[in-house]
């Protein structure tokens, strides 16, 4: 299996004041969506962070990605240097490898740890009537 293509496309989502556990932030956040198509048909998806410089530098590793197996990671990883834009593209790889064998990725990563984790990242609460957003939550 060799990756034949690789397609990166940014997005910016709406993310309304005191919505988002980084604190106060602009009223979007970006992204950069990594597809990659391999020569079997298959393809494999990550996500990682956005803006113009990282997607740049997503796309610029594309001259690494092409044509490789994503098996090789290791070779990928060092072959792409940034660690921020190899995880990018190292879970699209996993995914990839995930359909390839019929396993899902936490298989891949050593086996599921749990079957629920409870989570929330949200740490600032907002009562009614502060601003045009209205409420969002309370600390009950």
């Amino acid at each position: 299996m060799r990756i034949t293509d690789m397609v990166v496309t940014p997005v910016a989502c709406p993310d309304p004041p005191l919505l988002n556990h980084h604190g106060v932030h602009e009223p979007w956040f970006l992204r950069v969506i990594v597809r990659l198509r391999t020569d079997n048909g298959l393809e494999g998806v990550g996500e990682g962070p956005g803006g113009g410089l990282y997607v740049q530098q997503v796309k610029a590793a594309g001259k690494h990605v092409l044509g490789a197996d994503p098996y090789q990671l290791e070779a990928l990883r060092v072959l792409i240097g940034r660690p921020s834009v190899f995880s990018t593209i190292e879970v699209a790889c996993l995914d990839l490898i995930g359909k390839a064998t019929g396993r899902p990725v936490y298989d891949l990563l050593g086996g599921a740890a749990r079957r629920r984790v409870p989570f929330s990242a949200y740490l600032f609460y907002k009562e009614a009537g502060e601003d045009e957003w209205g409420h969002r939550a309370t600390s009950e």
